[in-house]
């Protein structure tokens, strides 16, 4: 139940920056690479806790496998959401 703080975390620091910056193609902002920054560490984050919980054998490894898989599912599922929906150029009402 405590991976689940990593979903609501992971999105944030990527609304946050494209709220701060004018656009988020701009590669060589500090804001944009700062949320990339924390975005990368919330998200290993999320694959180390169970990885940890089940080496100090408070988890089986099974669970930790199958926390592991649902991460890999959740993490791409919110970049596809960033990427599909991330350009301001899409048009919303061709949905």
């Amino acid at each position: 139940m405590f991976v689940l703080f990593f979903y609501f975390l992971s999105p944030l620091p990527t609304i946050v920056a494209r709220r701060l910056t004018n656009s988020y193609d701009s590669s060589s902002s500090a804001c944009i690479e700062l949320c990339i920054f924390f975005t990368t560490g919330i998200v290993i984050s999320a694959i180390g806790l169970p990885v940890v919980l089940a080496h100090t054998e408070v988890i089986a490894w099974g669970a930790c496998a199958l926390v592991i898989s649902g991460n890999t599912v959740v993490f791409l599922t919110i970049f596809g959401y960033f990427k599909v929906f991330g350009n301001d150029d899409i048009e919303y009402n061709m949905w």
